[in-house]
């Protein structure tokens, strides 16, 4: 999985050779269970986790998405800018998720 200032999250097969799937970041693929809208269509994206089902997402503008694997795209958090944010997926719980967020020292 990779995903980059584009604003495309790519899931790639095993052995990184063939993307199987791109998924756009857009304010047109929000669901209606999202918490406010992007800041910027294809926000540059700074992680991205796969996940069972779905994939999260963080933005450079400071956004938690949640993309399912089907297309649909859930906006669940929206900070400030000023902070990266970074998501990390627990395999030993799937229904665990824990979000960061890092001051961006200028």
């Amino acid at each position: 999985m990779t995903g980059g200032k584009d604003g495309l999250v790519c899931l790639f097969d095993e052995t990184f050779e063939r993307c199987l799937k791109t998924f756009s970041v857009k304010r047109s693929a929000l669901t209606t269970e999202s918490r406010g809208t992007l800041v910027s269509d294809l926000p540059a994206v700074r992680s991205a986790v796969l996940g069972h089902g779905f994939i999260l997402v963080g933005t450079k503008n400071g956004e938690i998405l949640e993309l399912e694997k089907s297309g649909p795209v859930t906006l669940l958090v929206q900070v400030s800018v000023t902070y990266t944010m970074t998501a990390h997926f627990l395999a030993r719980d799937p229904h665990l998720w824990i979000i960061f967020a890092q001051p961006i020292l200028r």
